[in-house]
């Protein structure tokens, strides 16, 4: 359960271990903002893009899809919202 890969910028964007040091980064740069924005009153009640609020109110199912190395776009990321209560999961 460590996810420590290296990217090598010597190498595109889709080879080696570049996908996955990718996927950790945009994982860790989004939880970041998430908890930043919590503290700024981004709450669940708030629409705050959670699947799961674990009982402390708002609508749940606004979660984001996050596309690392999107292929409609060559070495292109994406960030895109679900209407709201509209699982994530069904834009994917």
């Amino acid at each position: 359960m460590t996810y420590n890969y290296s990217y090598d910028t010597s190498q595109e964007p889709d080879v080696g271990s570049n996908p996955d040091a990718a996927i950790v980064n945009a994982f860790y740069i989004l939880n970041m903002a998430h908890d930043v924005t919590y503290r700024y009153g981004f709450t669940e009640r708030a629409f705050n893009f959670q699947m799961s609020n674990f009982n402390r109110g708002g609508q749940e199912n606004d979660g984001i899809v996050v596309s690392v190395n999107d292929i409609t776009n060559l070495n292109n990321a994406g960030f895109t919202t679900a209407p709201e209560c509209v699982p994530s999961s069904e834009l994917i």
